[in-house]
């Protein structure tokens, strides 16, 4: 996503009329401006033969009848899976229920990687282990509802959530099958706490270390905060000057501001290049990066898997056309549009899309994603002995003569 509208003014006075009209009512608001933003507002001004007029017709009598804001929400969503891409969605109102305050930020300090429909523990003592159930909930059938692995992780992470000092019930499976109960108690979060425009509040993580004389590695959980980011890139790129080559591990990173991917690629290029292009509705943008005074010229290897989305496949397949650097994992989330939000009536978030994109080669990635020049498919036994075969598979790669 590129750009974010922020609505604090009016968000807080569609919450103060929520308090006074009936849930319907609000839901058919709802339901009105999201239909006609689209109209309005998406790239392509004949929402690619959709007829969205037959669409608001048959629809919207649904939410009228609505029982609940649930089976209201259900219905404009079916409306907007008739797009039939990426980056247009409901955010329920619970997930802004912490935006002005650091409750229920309690974290569980566990990752996952979704292997056969299960959430398998990717670090930690529980390595290897999967969680089949938190404080009861099933985790397995939220994965099997979510559409799509980035939107099973988000389901996964709301179940792992509360205070910090709360205690949650896991149970837990061994390799052997063995289901056993562990109690884990919620922390305050590591990395800074991010609030962007109508965006939930997030974690950012920006890593940098030396995995060897010869290779360096930088994480980067999202695309925010271009201070923060400048900072870890000018350590990061003096500090491995001498090395062979840097690992970016985009990893689980669901995107953040658009224009970063130029800024990012700006510290491995010695040359103006053009990232990519968004094609709105009245005008196309090129995503530049320019070459920073002195950036590093060696080996890069990026990381990404089928979470890594959004400004992450922006930079990753351009850099990946450019042939500016090798691509290790998993085919990215093919999730690669322009988008803003906006809150609704209901208090929910309304997130659509802006422009369409294709990459430096010319190639959409929009449900294509990102191909791997090196394919590492995760596998439980992996987990289970602690062994990150992407980021070794990267290692490998820039340290071998």
């Amino acid at each position: 996503m590129s750009r974010t509208i922020r609505y604090v003014c009016l968000g807080a006075l569609l919450i103060l009329c929520a308090q006074s009209q009936p849930n319907n009512q609000l839901s058919l608001a709802s339901f009105d401006q999201v239909w006609q933003t689209i109209q309005d507002k998406h790239w392509d001004p004949k929402l690619n033969g959709i007829d969205w007029q037959a669409a608001r017709t048959e629809l919207r009598p649904k939410v009228e009848a609505a029982s609940s804001p649930e089976e209201a929400r259900h219905h404009i969503e079916a409306l907007l899976d008739r797009l039939g891409h990426s980056h247009v969605g409901i955010i329920p109102s619970a997930a802004y229920t912490d935006m002005d305050s650091r409750a229920g930020l309690g974290d569980a300090g566990l990752r996952f990687e979704i292997i056969g429909g299960d959430a398998v523990i990717a670090a930690g003592p529980y390595s290897g282990m999967v969680l089949r159930e938190v404080n009861g909930r099933r985790v397995r059938e939220r994965i099997a509802r979510a559409k799509g692995e980035i939107y099973a992780q988000l389901a996964i992470r709301n179940m792992l959530r509360g205070e910090p000092g709360e205690t949650l019930e896991l149970l837990l499976e061994d390799e052997q099958g063995k289901a056993s109960s562990t109690r884990l108690e919620l922390t305050k979060p590591t990395g800074k706490m991010i609030r962007f425009g109508e965006l939930p509040p997030m974690r950012l993580d920006l890593i940098y270390e030396r995995l060897s004389e010869q290779t360096g590695y930088i994480h980067i959980s999202s695309f925010f905060d271009p201070e923060a980011l400048e900072g870890l890139l000018r350590k990061a790129t003096s500090d491995c000057k001498t090395c062979r080559g840097i690992i970016i591990d985009l990893r689980r990173n669901p995107g953040g501001l658009g224009v970063l991917s130029g800024g990012l690629a700006g510290w491995f290029l010695d040359q103006s290049q053009t990232l990519g292009t968004s094609f709105f509705r009245t005008m196309q943008i090129k995503i530049m990066a320019n070459p920073r005074p002195s950036p590093f010229l060696g080996k890069l290897a990026i990381l990404i898997d089928a979470q890594s989305a959004s400004t992450s496949e922006i930079f990753a397949g351009g850099m990946k056309d450019l042939k500016r650097a090798r691509i290790f994992g998993r085919r990215s989330a093919g999730m690669a549009l322009p988008s803003a939000i906006e809150k609704l009536p209901t208090g929910d978030g309304f997130q659509y899309t802006t422009a369409n994109y294709t990459s430096a080669g010319g190639k959409p990635l929009e449900g294509l994603g990102v191909e791997p020049d090196v394919i590492i498919e995760p596998t439980r036994q992996q987990l289970l002995t602690g062994l990150d075969a992407t980021r070794l598979a990267a290692r490998q790669w820039i340290e071998k003569e």
